[in-house]
């Protein structure tokens, strides 16, 4: 289910939805009684390549420890928070997840993703930071998010995108190893 099909009710009114309020091509919910447009817009969010000092083509990754994808390999990011921008969301999600502390150097990739989260799909704009080399021994560090973290290399996920909790990612292992050339 999308995650739109869920909402029934007007946020503002209370007017029970009919099919014909919700208007596809602009993703909205057009309210007969009170005129409110309930906009579906994307969920963004703020991911981090974060490569290894000692052999740039080695990069950072997480076990997530949720869901979606619980026990599959990720970057670390998230959703914003409100109002907030992407270079300050990527920076307190990494501290929150790997308990680093890291500096955005450049936008990688921006790319659209379906979420798949508590039984719905959510639209989520993701933006892909690359950040500086770091060189922290990060083999025991684990938290709510993250069940361990870990090194990995980039290119063996472009060939088995199925080992990421999000495969479109691989697209994004890819293009950082074109940058690195």
């Amino acid at each position: 289910m999308n995650f739109f099909e869920q909402f029934k009710y007007c946020p503002c009114c209370a007017h029970n939805y009919s099919p014909k309020d919700f208007i596809s091509r602009d993703f909205v919910f057009h309210c007969p009684q009170c005129h409110y447009e309930f906009y579906q817009n994307g969920t963004p969010a703020a991911t981090a390549l974060i490569p290894y000092a000692e052999n740039p083509e080695l990069i950072l990754l997480i076990t997530r420890n949720t869901s979606p994808g619980k026990g599959l390999l990720d970057l670390p990011g998230g959703i914003l928070r409100y109002g907030e921008l992407p270079e300050e969301a990527v920076v307190r999600e990494i501290q929150e997840e790997t308990l680093l502390d890291i500096k955005p150097t450049a936008i990688l990739q921006i790319s659209a993703i379906d979420y798949h989260y508590k039984g719905y799909q959510v639209f989520v704009v993701e933006t892909c930071f690359l950040t500086e080399p770091i060189k922290d021994n990060i083999s025991k560090v684990s938290t709510d998010e993250a069940s361990s973290i870990g090194y990995y290399p980039a290119a063996s996920f472009i060939k088995h995108p199925d080992r990421l909790a999000f495969p479109e990612h691989a697209e994004i292992f890819k293009k950082y190893l074109n940058f690195l050339q």
